[in-house]
Protein backbone atom coordinates (compact mmCIF):
# COMPACT_ATOMS: atom_id res chain seq x y z
CA UNK A 1 0.00 0.00 0.00
CA UNK A 2 3.05 2.04 0.44
CA UNK A 3 2.06 3.52 3.71
CA UNK A 4 3.56 2.82 7.45
CA UNK A 5 1.79 0.79 9.46
CA UNK A 6 1.74 -1.43 12.91
CA UNK A 7 0.79 -4.99 13.26
CA UNK A 8 0.37 -7.45 15.97
CA UNK A 9 -0.87 -10.03 17.68
CA UNK A 10 -2.63 -8.78 20.82
CA UNK A 11 -1.71 -9.89 24.51
CA UNK A 12 -3.84 -10.35 27.96
CA UNK A 13 -1.99 -11.35 31.12
CA UNK A 14 -3.44 -12.14 34.06
CA UNK A 15 -1.09 -12.62 36.71
CA UNK A 16 -0.78 -12.91 40.63
CA UNK A 17 2.38 -13.35 42.27
CA UNK A 18 3.80 -13.37 45.62
CA UNK A 19 7.19 -13.32 47.69
CA UNK A 20 7.89 -13.87 51.02
CA UNK A 21 11.75 -12.36 52.51
CA UNK A 22 13.08 -12.64 55.10
CA UNK A 23 16.82 -10.60 55.27
CA UNK A 24 19.62 -9.89 57.20
CA UNK A 25 22.66 -8.13 57.54
CA UNK A 26 25.93 -7.60 59.67
CA UNK A 27 28.60 -4.66 59.21
CA UNK A 28 31.55 -3.99 61.09
CA UNK A 29 34.56 -1.47 60.77
CA UNK A 30 37.74 -1.91 62.53
CA UNK A 31 40.68 1.33 62.86
CA UNK A 32 44.04 -0.38 62.76
CA UNK A 33 45.97 2.67 62.89
CA UNK A 34 48.95 2.85 60.45
CA UNK A 35 48.16 -0.35 59.13
CA UNK A 36 44.74 0.79 57.79
CA UNK A 37 41.07 1.14 58.28
CA UNK A 38 38.81 -1.55 57.54
CA UNK A 39 35.01 -2.35 56.74
CA UNK A 40 33.30 -5.59 56.38
CA UNK A 41 29.75 -6.84 55.56
CA UNK A 42 27.80 -9.74 55.20
CA UNK A 43 24.40 -9.97 53.77
CA UNK A 44 22.32 -12.67 52.97
CA UNK A 45 18.14 -13.43 52.47
CA UNK A 46 15.66 -16.15 51.40
CA UNK A 47 13.08 -15.47 49.39
CA UNK A 48 9.83 -17.98 48.84
CA UNK A 49 7.93 -17.13 45.61
CA UNK A 50 4.38 -18.37 43.81
CA UNK A 51 3.06 -17.19 40.74
CA UNK A 52 0.46 -17.69 39.40
CA UNK A 53 0.42 -16.62 35.46
CA UNK A 54 -2.33 -16.77 32.65
CA UNK A 55 -0.34 -15.32 29.20
CA UNK A 56 -3.02 -15.38 26.77
CA UNK A 57 -3.50 -13.88 23.19
CA UNK A 58 -6.21 -13.39 20.77
CA UNK A 59 -7.08 -16.27 18.20
CA UNK A 60 -9.42 -17.58 15.69
CA UNK A 61 -11.84 -20.14 17.49
CA UNK A 62 -12.34 -23.59 15.65
CA UNK A 63 -8.95 -23.89 14.52
CA UNK A 64 -9.58 -22.89 11.22
CA UNK A 65 -5.86 -23.00 10.15
CA UNK A 66 -3.95 -25.66 12.24
CA UNK A 67 -5.60 -28.35 14.91
CA UNK A 68 -3.19 -26.73 17.62
CA UNK A 69 -5.21 -23.44 18.85
CA UNK A 70 -2.07 -21.41 19.33
CA UNK A 71 -1.08 -21.40 15.20
CA UNK A 72 -4.49 -19.91 14.90
CA UNK A 73 -3.53 -16.04 15.98
CA UNK A 74 -5.09 -12.96 14.71
CA UNK A 75 -3.12 -10.54 13.68
CA UNK A 76 -4.17 -6.93 13.67
CA UNK A 77 -3.42 -4.38 11.25
CA UNK A 78 -3.15 -0.59 11.32
CA UNK A 79 -1.84 1.93 8.56
CA UNK A 80 -0.85 4.73 10.53
CA UNK A 81 -0.70 8.70 9.30
CA UNK A 82 2.90 10.13 9.44
CA UNK A 83 3.82 12.21 11.71
CA UNK A 84 0.37 12.06 13.26
CA UNK A 85 0.73 10.17 16.40
CA UNK A 86 -2.68 9.81 17.73
CA UNK A 87 -2.94 7.02 15.00
CA UNK A 88 0.41 4.90 15.92
CA UNK A 89 -1.22 2.38 17.76
CA UNK A 90 -2.93 -1.10 17.00
CA UNK A 91 -6.67 -1.36 17.46
CA UNK A 92 -7.27 -3.99 20.70
CA UNK A 93 -9.95 -6.93 20.72
CA UNK A 94 -10.51 -5.02 24.87
CA UNK A 95 -11.24 -2.22 23.05
CA UNK A 96 -13.52 -2.94 19.72
CA UNK A 97 -14.28 -6.48 20.91
CA UNK A 98 -13.45 -10.02 19.07
CA UNK A 99 -13.82 -10.69 15.95
CA UNK A 100 -17.77 -11.72 15.58
CA UNK A 101 -18.54 -13.73 12.22
CA UNK A 102 -16.43 -11.86 9.94
CA UNK A 103 -16.04 -13.09 6.61
CA UNK A 104 -12.51 -13.20 5.38
CA UNK A 105 -12.27 -11.70 1.50
CA UNK A 106 -9.61 -14.13 0.35
CA UNK A 107 -11.08 -17.64 1.42
CA UNK A 108 -14.90 -16.91 2.46
CA UNK A 109 -14.61 -18.45 6.02
CA UNK A 110 -16.88 -16.76 8.55
CA UNK A 111 -14.42 -16.37 11.60
CA UNK A 112 -14.27 -15.09 15.03
CA UNK A 113 -12.16 -14.97 17.75
CA UNK A 114 -11.31 -15.44 21.40
CA UNK A 115 -8.51 -15.92 24.09
CA UNK A 116 -6.14 -18.45 24.14
CA UNK A 117 -3.60 -19.46 27.05
CA UNK A 118 -0.76 -19.90 24.90
CA UNK A 119 1.90 -21.00 27.39
CA UNK A 120 -0.02 -23.31 30.14
CA UNK A 121 3.51 -23.58 32.37
CA UNK A 122 3.72 -20.33 33.20
CA UNK A 123 0.96 -21.21 35.76
CA UNK A 124 1.93 -21.86 39.64
CA UNK A 125 5.56 -22.38 39.34
CA UNK A 126 7.00 -22.19 42.78
CA UNK A 127 10.39 -20.99 43.46
CA UNK A 128 12.55 -20.77 46.20
CA UNK A 129 15.84 -18.32 46.43
CA UNK A 130 19.23 -18.45 48.73
CA UNK A 131 21.08 -15.75 48.47
CA UNK A 132 24.41 -14.92 50.49
CA UNK A 133 27.19 -12.02 50.10
CA UNK A 134 30.03 -11.12 51.96
CA UNK A 135 32.06 -7.68 51.50
CA UNK A 136 35.33 -5.78 52.88
CA UNK A 137 37.17 -2.64 52.30
CA UNK A 138 40.70 -1.18 53.50
CA UNK A 139 42.02 2.13 53.41
CA UNK A 140 45.43 2.81 53.78
CA UNK A 141 47.71 6.34 53.71
CA UNK A 142 45.09 8.27 55.05
CA UNK A 143 42.66 7.40 52.31
CA UNK A 144 45.28 7.52 49.64
CA UNK A 145 44.56 3.99 48.54
CA UNK A 146 41.59 2.04 48.49
CA UNK A 147 40.41 -1.58 47.63
CA UNK A 148 37.23 -3.52 48.44
CA UNK A 149 36.33 -7.07 47.27
CA UNK A 150 33.18 -8.97 47.38
CA UNK A 151 31.96 -12.33 46.95
CA UNK A 152 28.09 -13.50 46.37
CA UNK A 153 26.79 -16.96 46.18
CA UNK A 154 23.20 -17.49 45.12
CA UNK A 155 20.65 -20.56 45.07
CA UNK A 156 17.59 -21.00 42.60
CA UNK A 157 15.77 -23.92 42.72
CA UNK A 158 11.67 -23.89 40.60
CA UNK A 159 9.27 -26.26 40.19
CA UNK A 160 9.16 -26.53 36.73
CA UNK A 161 5.82 -28.01 34.85
CA UNK A 162 5.89 -29.60 32.39
CA UNK A 163 2.80 -29.41 29.61
CA UNK A 164 -0.10 -31.29 27.90
CA UNK A 165 -2.39 -31.31 25.36
CA UNK A 166 -6.48 -30.97 26.73
CA UNK A 167 -7.73 -34.13 25.14
CA UNK A 168 -11.22 -32.47 24.06
CA UNK A 169 -9.99 -28.38 22.88
CA UNK A 170 -6.25 -29.88 22.23
CA UNK A 171 -5.36 -26.29 24.31
CA UNK A 172 -2.08 -27.00 26.32
CA UNK A 173 -2.42 -27.01 29.98
CA UNK A 174 0.06 -27.80 33.02
CA UNK A 175 0.75 -31.78 34.01
CA UNK A 176 1.08 -33.08 37.44
CA UNK A 177 4.53 -33.44 36.15
CA UNK A 178 7.29 -31.67 36.89
CA UNK A 179 11.25 -31.13 37.20
CA UNK A 180 13.74 -29.03 39.66
CA UNK A 181 16.02 -27.21 38.06
CA UNK A 182 18.65 -26.21 40.37
CA UNK A 183 21.40 -23.21 39.73
CA UNK A 184 24.28 -21.46 41.78
CA UNK A 185 25.73 -18.47 39.97
CA UNK A 186 28.66 -16.86 41.88
CA UNK A 187 29.87 -13.30 41.85
CA UNK A 188 33.61 -11.89 42.17
CA UNK A 189 34.30 -7.89 42.32
CA UNK A 190 37.40 -6.49 42.74
CA UNK A 191 37.81 -2.66 42.91
CA UNK A 192 40.76 0.11 43.97
CA UNK A 193 41.25 3.58 43.72
CA UNK A 194 44.76 5.44 43.92
CA UNK A 195 44.72 8.85 44.82
CA UNK A 196 48.09 9.86 43.34
CA UNK A 197 47.83 13.63 43.52
CA UNK A 198 45.53 15.94 45.20
CA UNK A 199 43.46 16.14 41.90
CA UNK A 200 44.16 13.25 40.12
CA UNK A 201 42.98 9.64 40.86
CA UNK A 202 43.54 6.18 39.34
CA UNK A 203 40.71 3.75 39.38
CA UNK A 204 40.34 0.27 38.50
CA UNK A 205 37.33 -2.89 38.56
CA UNK A 206 36.65 -6.33 37.64
CA UNK A 207 34.14 -8.41 37.75
CA UNK A 208 33.27 -12.02 36.98
CA UNK A 209 29.65 -13.02 37.45
CA UNK A 210 26.83 -16.19 36.11
CA UNK A 211 22.77 -15.90 36.49
CA UNK A 212 20.12 -17.98 37.18
CA UNK A 213 18.33 -20.58 35.44
CA UNK A 214 15.61 -18.56 34.02
CA UNK A 215 12.49 -21.43 34.28
CA UNK A 216 10.07 -18.58 32.03
CA UNK A 217 13.14 -18.81 29.33
CA UNK A 218 12.88 -21.91 27.02
CA UNK A 219 15.54 -23.15 24.62
CA UNK A 220 15.91 -25.53 22.03
CA UNK A 221 14.74 -28.58 21.86
CA UNK A 222 12.58 -27.61 24.62
CA UNK A 223 8.72 -29.18 24.04
CA UNK A 224 6.29 -28.74 25.75
CA UNK A 225 6.27 -32.15 27.46
CA UNK A 226 9.91 -31.91 27.97
CA UNK A 227 11.02 -28.52 28.51
CA UNK A 228 14.42 -26.88 28.78
CA UNK A 229 15.11 -24.30 30.71
CA UNK A 230 17.18 -21.01 29.81
CA UNK A 231 20.84 -21.88 30.89
CA UNK A 232 22.92 -19.46 33.07
CA UNK A 233 25.00 -17.32 31.20
CA UNK A 234 28.44 -16.32 32.45
CA UNK A 235 30.37 -12.69 32.37
CA UNK A 236 33.31 -10.68 32.92
CA UNK A 237 33.74 -7.19 32.69
CA UNK A 238 37.13 -5.28 33.97
CA UNK A 239 37.24 -0.97 33.58
CA UNK A 240 40.17 0.86 34.23
CA UNK A 241 40.58 5.42 34.19
CA UNK A 242 42.03 8.00 35.40
CA UNK A 243 39.88 11.08 36.71
CA UNK A 244 41.30 15.09 36.63
CA UNK A 245 39.78 18.00 38.77
CA UNK A 246 41.19 21.20 37.90
CA UNK A 247 40.48 24.69 39.18
CA UNK A 248 38.85 23.75 42.69
CA UNK A 249 36.15 21.86 41.34
CA UNK A 250 35.49 24.11 38.26
CA UNK A 251 36.97 21.44 35.68
CA UNK A 252 36.58 17.98 36.25
CA UNK A 253 37.36 15.39 33.62
CA UNK A 254 37.31 11.19 33.58
CA UNK A 255 38.22 8.74 30.64
CA UNK A 256 37.71 5.02 31.26
CA UNK A 257 38.76 1.74 29.23
CA UNK A 258 36.51 -1.07 29.39
CA UNK A 259 35.98 -4.63 28.22
CA UNK A 260 32.91 -7.17 28.69
CA UNK A 261 32.64 -10.61 27.85
CA UNK A 262 29.72 -12.60 28.12
CA UNK A 263 29.11 -16.19 27.48
CA UNK A 264 25.51 -18.05 26.68
CA UNK A 265 23.94 -14.93 26.79
CA UNK A 266 20.39 -15.51 26.14
CA UNK A 267 18.00 -12.95 24.18
CA UNK A 268 14.37 -13.20 23.15
CA UNK A 269 13.14 -14.77 19.99
CA UNK A 270 13.10 -18.53 19.14
CA UNK A 271 15.74 -17.63 16.18
CA UNK A 272 13.67 -19.75 13.87
CA UNK A 273 10.29 -18.74 12.26
CA UNK A 274 7.64 -20.82 13.31
CA UNK A 275 5.10 -20.55 10.89
CA UNK A 276 7.11 -22.54 8.41
CA UNK A 277 7.42 -25.26 10.56
CA UNK A 278 3.69 -25.07 11.29
CA UNK A 279 2.63 -25.09 7.77
CA UNK A 280 5.03 -28.23 6.78
CA UNK A 281 3.66 -30.20 9.94
CA UNK A 282 -0.05 -29.34 9.19
CA UNK A 283 0.63 -30.41 6.10
CA UNK A 284 2.08 -33.72 6.48
CA UNK A 285 -0.60 -34.67 8.81
CA UNK A 286 -3.24 -33.19 6.40
CA UNK A 287 -1.89 -35.62 3.77
CA UNK A 288 -1.96 -38.61 5.85
CA UNK A 289 1.95 -38.59 6.14
CA UNK A 290 2.14 -38.67 9.86
CA UNK A 291 0.14 -39.50 12.87
CA UNK A 292 -1.12 -36.83 15.11
CA UNK A 293 1.28 -38.20 17.76
CA UNK A 294 4.16 -37.68 15.30
CA UNK A 295 3.04 -34.24 14.92
CA UNK A 296 2.74 -33.31 18.10
CA UNK A 297 6.51 -34.88 18.86
CA UNK A 298 8.02 -32.34 16.09
CA UNK A 299 6.30 -28.76 17.99
CA UNK A 300 8.32 -26.87 20.18
CA UNK A 301 7.62 -24.59 22.56
CA UNK A 302 11.18 -22.30 22.40
CA UNK A 303 10.89 -18.90 23.30
CA UNK A 304 14.88 -17.90 23.22
CA UNK A 305 18.15 -18.63 22.29
CA UNK A 306 21.65 -17.75 22.96
CA UNK A 307 25.15 -16.19 21.75
CA UNK A 308 28.33 -15.47 22.96
CA UNK A 309 29.19 -11.22 23.08
CA UNK A 310 32.56 -9.32 23.77
CA UNK A 311 33.22 -5.49 23.61
CA UNK A 312 35.62 -2.68 24.59
CA UNK A 313 35.43 0.74 24.18
CA UNK A 314 36.27 4.29 26.27
CA UNK A 315 33.97 6.72 27.90
CA UNK A 316 35.36 10.27 28.16
CA UNK A 317 33.22 12.46 30.37
CA UNK A 318 33.86 16.59 30.87
CA UNK A 319 32.29 18.88 33.28
CA UNK A 320 32.70 22.66 33.89
CA UNK A 321 31.09 25.12 35.85
CA UNK A 322 32.91 28.69 34.80
CA UNK A 323 30.72 31.26 36.57
CA UNK A 324 27.15 30.66 36.30
CA UNK A 325 27.51 27.86 33.77
CA UNK A 326 27.63 24.18 33.76
CA UNK A 327 29.03 22.67 30.59
CA UNK A 328 28.95 19.21 30.61
CA UNK A 329 30.48 16.85 27.24
CA UNK A 330 29.85 13.02 26.90
CA UNK A 331 31.22 10.37 24.55
CA UNK A 332 32.11 6.80 24.02
CA UNK A 333 33.41 4.41 21.53
CA UNK A 334 31.99 0.66 21.90
CA UNK A 335 33.06 -2.01 19.59
CA UNK A 336 32.74 -5.65 19.54
CA UNK A 337 31.27 -8.71 18.17
CA UNK A 338 28.58 -11.67 18.27
CA UNK A 339 29.86 -15.11 18.17
CA UNK A 340 28.64 -18.66 18.14
CA UNK A 341 25.25 -17.18 17.27
CA UNK A 342 21.94 -19.38 18.06
CA UNK A 343 24.03 -23.19 18.06
CA UNK A 344 20.56 -24.66 19.55
CA UNK A 345 18.46 -23.30 16.33
CA UNK A 346 21.13 -24.59 13.75
CA UNK A 347 21.15 -28.27 15.86
CA UNK A 348 17.66 -28.53 16.00
CA UNK A 349 16.58 -27.33 12.82
CA UNK A 350 19.29 -29.67 11.35
CA UNK A 351 16.98 -32.63 12.99
CA UNK A 352 14.21 -30.95 11.55
CA UNK A 353 15.03 -30.61 7.78
CA UNK A 354 16.62 -33.96 7.33
CA UNK A 355 13.17 -35.49 8.72
CA UNK A 356 11.02 -33.04 6.80
CA UNK A 357 12.93 -34.12 2.95
CA UNK A 358 12.45 -38.25 3.88
CA UNK A 359 8.53 -36.61 2.56
CA UNK A 360 7.85 -35.90 -1.10
CA UNK A 361 9.04 -31.91 -1.54
CA UNK A 362 5.72 -31.31 -3.57
CA UNK A 363 3.70 -31.94 -0.88
CA UNK A 364 0.61 -29.15 -1.28
CA UNK A 365 0.71 -26.47 2.03
CA UNK A 366 -2.86 -24.66 3.11
CA UNK A 367 -1.07 -21.37 1.55
CA UNK A 368 -0.34 -23.34 -1.51
CA UNK A 369 3.38 -23.47 -1.24
CA UNK A 370 5.02 -26.54 -0.87
CA UNK A 371 7.49 -28.52 1.55
CA UNK A 372 10.43 -27.74 -0.10
CA UNK A 373 9.56 -23.95 -0.42
CA UNK A 374 8.85 -23.97 3.39
CA UNK A 375 12.16 -25.54 3.90
CA UNK A 376 14.09 -22.72 1.55
CA UNK A 377 12.54 -19.69 3.53
CA UNK A 378 13.65 -21.34 6.54
CA UNK A 379 17.03 -22.02 6.03
CA UNK A 380 17.34 -18.37 4.08
CA UNK A 381 15.91 -17.18 7.64
CA UNK A 382 18.28 -18.89 9.85
CA UNK A 383 20.60 -17.72 7.36
CA UNK A 384 19.29 -14.41 7.97
CA UNK A 385 19.83 -14.29 11.48
CA UNK A 386 22.99 -15.79 11.58
CA UNK A 387 24.52 -13.48 9.01
CA UNK A 388 25.04 -10.87 12.33
CA UNK A 389 28.14 -13.47 13.59
CA UNK A 390 31.70 -12.67 13.44
CA UNK A 391 30.99 -8.76 12.09
CA UNK A 392 30.07 -6.51 15.60
CA UNK A 393 27.47 -5.63 17.36
CA UNK A 394 24.48 -5.46 15.89
CA UNK A 395 21.85 -2.93 17.20
CA UNK A 396 25.28 -0.89 18.30
CA UNK A 397 26.66 2.36 17.19
CA UNK A 398 30.11 2.49 17.96
CA UNK A 399 30.47 6.36 18.61
CA UNK A 400 27.90 8.38 20.97
CA UNK A 401 28.46 11.93 22.23
CA UNK A 402 26.44 14.27 24.39
CA UNK A 403 26.69 18.08 25.05
CA UNK A 404 24.23 19.92 27.49
CA UNK A 405 24.81 23.48 28.62
CA UNK A 406 23.32 25.15 31.83
CA UNK A 407 23.27 28.65 32.76
CA UNK A 408 21.81 29.71 36.20
CA UNK A 409 20.57 33.70 37.21
CA UNK A 410 22.39 34.87 40.53
CA UNK A 411 21.59 37.67 40.70
CA UNK A 412 18.45 40.89 39.56
CA UNK A 413 15.48 40.21 39.16
CA UNK A 414 15.75 36.37 37.50
CA UNK A 415 17.83 35.41 40.29
CA UNK A 416 16.93 31.41 40.73
CA UNK A 417 15.90 30.99 37.01
CA UNK A 418 17.66 29.05 35.11
CA UNK A 419 17.82 27.45 31.08
CA UNK A 420 19.27 25.07 29.28
CA UNK A 421 19.90 22.89 26.66
CA UNK A 422 21.63 20.12 24.61
CA UNK A 423 22.20 17.53 21.84
CA UNK A 424 22.89 13.83 21.86
CA UNK A 425 24.23 12.19 18.72
CA UNK A 426 24.17 8.37 17.87
CA UNK A 427 26.75 7.58 14.89
CA UNK A 428 25.44 5.05 12.33
CA UNK A 429 24.13 1.64 13.42
CA UNK A 430 25.48 -1.78 11.84
CA UNK A 431 22.19 -3.50 11.34
CA UNK A 432 23.03 -6.50 9.58
CA UNK A 433 24.88 -7.88 6.14
CA UNK A 434 23.70 -9.71 3.32
CA UNK A 435 23.48 -12.91 2.13
CA UNK A 436 24.44 -12.57 -1.00
CA UNK A 437 27.95 -13.19 -2.38
CA UNK A 438 28.28 -9.05 -1.88
CA UNK A 439 28.32 -9.90 2.13
CA UNK A 440 27.89 -5.84 2.18
CA UNK A 441 27.98 -4.86 6.18
CA UNK A 442 24.48 -2.37 6.21
CA UNK A 443 24.56 0.31 8.79
CA UNK A 444 21.40 2.83 9.59
CA UNK A 445 22.20 6.34 9.35
CA UNK A 446 22.82 8.60 12.26
CA UNK A 447 20.19 10.34 14.36
CA UNK A 448 20.32 13.32 16.89
CA UNK A 449 18.23 14.93 19.32
CA UNK A 450 17.79 18.44 20.90
CA UNK A 451 16.65 19.36 24.34
CA UNK A 452 15.33 21.98 26.37
CA UNK A 453 14.65 23.34 29.77
CA UNK A 454 13.67 26.49 31.59
CA UNK A 455 12.84 26.82 35.17
CA UNK A 456 13.26 28.11 38.71
CA UNK A 457 14.15 27.84 41.79
CA UNK A 458 12.81 29.73 45.02
CA UNK A 459 13.19 29.94 48.79
CA UNK A 460 9.70 30.54 49.38
CA UNK A 461 10.07 30.30 53.98
CA UNK A 462 13.52 29.46 55.59
CA UNK A 463 13.25 26.01 55.38
CA UNK A 464 11.54 25.33 52.50
CA UNK A 465 12.46 26.09 48.46
CA UNK A 466 10.00 25.69 45.67
CA UNK A 467 10.99 24.42 41.72
CA UNK A 468 9.57 24.71 38.87
CA UNK A 469 10.64 23.28 35.72
CA UNK A 470 9.90 22.74 32.60
CA UNK A 471 11.61 19.84 29.84
CA UNK A 472 11.13 19.78 26.11
CA UNK A 473 12.90 16.25 24.73
CA UNK A 474 12.92 15.64 20.64
CA UNK A 475 13.22 19.68 20.50
CA UNK A 476 12.87 19.76 17.08
CA UNK A 477 10.37 17.29 16.42
CA UNK A 478 12.33 15.06 14.64
CA UNK A 479 10.12 12.53 13.10
CA UNK A 480 12.13 10.94 10.57
CA UNK A 481 12.46 6.57 12.16
CA UNK A 482 15.49 4.74 13.04
CA UNK A 483 16.30 1.63 10.88
CA UNK A 484 16.36 -1.13 12.52
CA UNK A 485 16.84 -4.06 9.41
CA UNK A 486 17.38 -3.68 5.90
CA UNK A 487 16.34 -6.13 3.11
CA UNK A 488 19.16 -8.52 3.26
CA UNK A 489 19.56 -9.02 -0.08
CA UNK A 490 20.59 -7.54 -3.54
CA UNK A 491 22.27 -4.07 -3.45
CA UNK A 492 18.90 -2.61 -2.82
CA UNK A 493 18.40 -0.53 0.68
CA UNK A 494 14.83 -1.53 1.14
CA UNK A 495 13.82 -1.08 4.39
CA UNK A 496 12.40 -4.37 6.49
CA UNK A 497 12.09 -2.96 10.18
CA UNK A 498 11.58 0.46 12.01
CA UNK A 499 11.23 2.22 15.53
CA UNK A 500 9.09 5.19 15.61
CA UNK A 501 10.95 7.70 17.38
CA UNK A 502 9.55 9.60 20.02
CA UNK A 503 7.67 13.13 19.04
CA UNK A 504 8.28 16.24 21.01
CA UNK A 505 7.10 16.45 24.58
CA UNK A 506 6.47 18.61 27.24
CA UNK A 507 7.04 18.19 30.68
CA UNK A 508 6.03 20.24 33.78
CA UNK A 509 7.20 19.28 37.30
CA UNK A 510 7.17 21.06 40.33
CA UNK A 511 9.04 20.41 43.71
CA UNK A 512 8.57 21.60 47.14
CA UNK A 513 11.63 20.80 49.21
CA UNK A 514 11.47 21.82 53.23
Amino acid sequence: AGRLYMESNWRLWDRFSRADMVRMSISHEVDAGKWGRYRGGVFGDIEKQKDNSYPKFEVFEGRPFSNNPEQNSVMRRTYVTEGAWGSYYVEAPTRTGFLNNVTDPISGRTLSSKWLVYNADSVDDPEDRWNAMGMLQGHWFNGRIVAGAGYRKDRHEVEDYAQVRDPVTNEWRSGAAFTRPISQPQTRTFSAVWHALKNVSFKYNQATNSSTINSSVRVFPSTPSNTISGPASKGTGKDYGVTVSLLQGKLYASLVRYTTESIGELFSGSGTNNTQYDRILTALLTNGLITSAEEASRRFNANATSRDKSSDGYELSLTANPGNWRLSVNSSYTDGVFSNYIPEVVAWWADQKAYYLKFPQGTPTAVGTSIADEIAIEDANIAEIRSAEGIGLVGNAKYKASFFARYSFKQGFLKGAFVGGGYRYTGRMLVGRTIDASQRLQFAPPVGEAALLIGFERRVTDKARLSVQLNVSNLLDETDPRILRYANTGDSYEIKRIAVRDPRSWTLSTRLSF
